[in-house]
């Protein structure tokens, strides 16, 4: 090959490779309804990096789905949005890749949300917001929350013999259940001496969960519990009866919020109350983060962008826009945060929660176990 030839080569790839780099756009799968948060971050990436960003909103539990199909073919994302319990699912199917967080950029985050997005000490997403359960009550039958679960089951007794209903909860899920087995000493995975899960250790089969569960079984013995809370439209129906003001008091989750703000309904939200030996109730905590597709164009391009779209600079006002929750310890303790009417019930059950584990096992639990609840609680007679 002579010397004019082998520079036309040289010259024709560093172009190429120019023209590769110059066209790069990183394609982001964020939640449905919630693509105008990133807006503000996105511009600033592409002014800083020149890479462009494309957002494609999706219902983000299912969007997990649709990437195994999409991903391998190259009409998948290169960052996509995960609830941390889909992690260990995504990562042993070899959809998404670690991310490698400094321990400057771990040290922003609670200890328990870094642990929310680790499987065996290794992060696969980038924390971008939390959510646990709370209180929420209608103003307009309760002036003010009650700070134990007997005193709403007292409560709701009494509204029965008028005809209304009190508090209203969905006991027969799992993930609802959750806050009174904890508060008994129940848990679904144990952990080994370096902290990580550990799923031969399964909590769910112990003096302590059928302690739990028998106290939940008040309600039911009580038929203090709709029919129509139960099964798997469930949360769908409790949601609506809360929202048309058919139920003074209930356990949602913090992205139940906004529904109740458009419903219009005179609301508040408040902590999970304590059970009848008086240790608090505490939902999990479950963390949304930003995961690096296996098939992502560029890694070090996508896992830059994950940790832009993250900051504290972003996230705050991205709370004001969408209502999420920052995952970051200084928002958290933020006082246009902490102080929000809304959220801080959220923040204060949040600081006390346990990750909801991410290994792919949990996924094991959810669905037989939410299934028996419904059979024990027809069965079991208090």
């Amino acid at each position: 090959m002579s010397l004019r030839t082998r520079l036309a080569v040289v010259f024709t790839v560093m172009c190429c490779s120019i023209s590769s780099t110059q066209a790069l756009e990183l394609t982001v799968w964020e939640d449905y309804s919630k693509g105008s948060g990133l807006a503000q971050a996105i511009s600033a990436f592409t002014n800083e990096t020149g890479i462009d960003v494309k957002i494609q909103e999706q219902t983000y539990i299912y969007a997990l789905q649709k990437m195994r199909l999409d991903g391998p073919v190259g009409q998948g994302p290169d960052v996509i949005l995960l609830p941390n319990d889909q992690l260990g699912m995504a990562a042993k199917e070899g959809m998404i890749d670690p991310v490698y967080l400094t321990d400057e950029e771990k040290a922003r985050y609670p200890d328990n949300v870094i642990d929310a997005v680790s499987i065996d000490q290794v992060q696969y997403a980038v924390p971008k917001s939390v959510e646990t359960l709370a209180i929420f009550y209608n103003k307009k039958y309760l002036s003010k929350p009650f700070d134990t679960l007997d005193s709403y089951f007292k409560y709701t007794k009494l509204e029965k013999e008028n005809g209304r209903n009190g508090f209203v909860a969905k006991f027969d899920d799992l993930f609802y259940a959750m806050p009174m087995l904890s508060a008994h000493g129940a848990y679904v995975f144990g952990r080994n001496k370096i902290g990580a899960v550990n799923v031969n250790d399964v909590g769910l089969d112990t003096p302590e969960a059928i302690s739990a569960i028998k106290e939940l079984k008040e309600y039911y013995n009580a038929k203090l519990i709709p029919n129509v809370v139960n099964g798997l439209n469930g949360s769908t129906n409790l949601v609506e009866m809360f929202c048309q003001g058919r139920a003074a008091a209930t356990i949602l989750g913090s992205w139940d919020v906004g529904s109740a703000l458009k419903s219009h309904v005179d609301f508040a939200t408040a902590p999970l109350p304590v059970n009848k030996e008086g240790r608090q109730m505490v939902g999990f905590l479950g963390v949304r983060g930003f995961a690096i597709s296996h098939w992502a164009k560029d890694y070090e391009a996508a896992l830059k962008l994950a940790k832009f779209l993250t900051q504290d600079r972003y996230a705050k006002p991205r709370f004001k826009l969408t209502g999420e929750i920052p995952a970051s310890s200084k928002l958290l303790d933020d006082p246009d945060i902490a102080n929000d009417k809304y959220a801080s019930a959220f923040i204060q059950q949040a600081k006390l929660a346990e990750a909801m584990p991410s290994v792919s096992e949990m996924h094991k639990f959810w669905l037989p176990f939410s299934n028996q609840l419904p059979r024990i609680f027809k069965r079991l007679r208090a």
